[in-house]
């Protein structure tokens, strides 16, 4: 959704301002998955971490992480559409759930800011709403976790609505290493894993006739 709503915007000579584009991205987010989310698009957008708000997507905040992060990601060789996940999902939960979320996310929040992963990768896995009940469309997520936990990650969880699991490391050398781990752990098929960082940017058309060279 954000790389075809970006891609147009560049060629039809658009604004360069990214939140002209967010009405766009949006509306992919919508005729993929059922509803305008902004919470993938927006960050792939723009870059970062981004909050989005719920109620209105086109209201969001970029948040300041204080330092770099080193992801492991793993990508077992199963197929979950958004779409179906988001169905699974309760209409009510229980309150004390909802306190303990709400309470984890402020404290995920300021833990980026102060580039705190020990306190990021406790609060990663910590959600008592959502993956508890998507976990189980990954039959290997109880493995993975302990394999990155094993390997040195300081937490390991879902992306959304999987199948990919993420960790969050703390340098790439830890990160190398629970990629490796997480892989073999993977289950079988086309298992892929790659380490990377968190990425400040976002969108962006590279010049492949001068590689290096963006837009």
């Amino acid at each position: 959704a954000v790389a075809g709503a970006w891609a147009t915007n560049v060629l039809l000579g658009g604004a360069t301002n990214r939140a002209h584009v967010v009405p766009a991205a949006l509306e992919g987010e919508r005729l993929v998955s059922g509803t305008p989310h902004g919470d993938n698009v927006l960050p792939s957008l723009f870059g970062g971490l981004v909050l989005v708000s719920p109620l209105d997507p086109t209201r969001w905040r970029r948040l300041p992480i204080g330092g770099p992060v080193a992801l492991a990601i793993v990508r077992p060789d199963i197929t979950i559409l958004t779409r179906e996940a988001r169905a699974m999902l309760p209409s009510k939960v229980a309150l004390r759930d909802a306190a303990r979320n709400a309470a984890t996310l402020a404290m995920l929040v300021d833990a980026f800011r102060a580039g705190d992963l020990e306190t990021v990768g406790r609060c990663i896995e910590d959600d008592r709403l959502v993956e508890p009940i998507r976990a189980k469309l990954v039959p290997s997520f109880g493995a993975i976790r302990r394999a990155a936990k094993e390997a040195g990650a300081f937490g390991c969880a879902l992306t959304g609505s999987g199948p990919a699991m993420f960790a969050v490391c703390g340098n790439d050398v830890t990160a190398r290493a629970v990629a490796s781990a997480m892989h073999e752990v993977a289950g079988d098929g086309e298992v892929r894993s790659i380490v990377t960082h968190v990425d400040h940017k976002g969108a962006r058309v590279t010049d492949l006739q001068r590689p290096g060279v963006v837009l």
